[in-house]
């Protein structure tokens, strides 16, 4: 197991409001990229796995996330991608 933490933020950009953190290895639903594609838009699933995070389904066009878990802005250089 690793201590390693990635910074949440508001937005894409490292001086944006720190929202949380996220534990390195973990899960998360990527939802979005910034155009300079240096961040990623991500949803953090709940450690309750009984909450629904509302992303597995794609939606028309894009709009914020107004869902029951964490979201904001992580670095991309931070993100292993993985099909699941």
């Amino acid at each position: 197991a690793t201590d390693r933490v990635v910074v949440l933020r508001e937005r894409a950009s490292g001086s944006a409001e720190r929202l949380g953190s996220v534990r390195a290895g973990a899960a998360i639903h990527l939802c979005d990229e910034s155009e300079d594609g240096r961040w990623h838009g991500v949803v953090v699933p709940s450690a309750d796995v009984s909450i629904d995070c509302g992303v597995s389904s794609p939606v028309a066009a894009a709009q914020p996330y107004r869902g029951a878990c964490k979201s904001g802005w992580i670095e991309a250089d931070a993100v292993t991608i993985e099909a699941g």
